[in-house]
């Protein structure tokens, strides 16, 4: 069994032809590969944090420097 991660990042969803051609792709593929697993991720319901180098860098260290986005972020990595 392969584990499969899908990401969809387009904000019409639904309506999307990207999102249909990834639903065909998947529909066609489990097919052939039943035993196959995907995982959807859609990023415009679900979006990943971005994290800068400073937040990243100063993460479990003095942030008294940072704006308050990089605080949040080494907050965010943290825990």
């Amino acid at each position: 069994m392969k584990k499969i991660l899908m990401l969809k990042s387009s904000v019409l969803d639904n309506g999307s032809y990207s999102n249909k051609m990834a639903d065909y792709l998947i529909e066609n593929w489990q097919v052939i590969n039943p035993n196959d697993l995907f995982t959807i991720r859609k990023l415009v319901k679900n979006p990943v944090p971005i994290f800068n180098q400073a937040a990243i860098f100063v993460s479990g260290k003095d942030t008294s420097i940072l704006s308050n986005e990089q605080k949040w972020q080494a907050y965010y990595l943290k825990n």
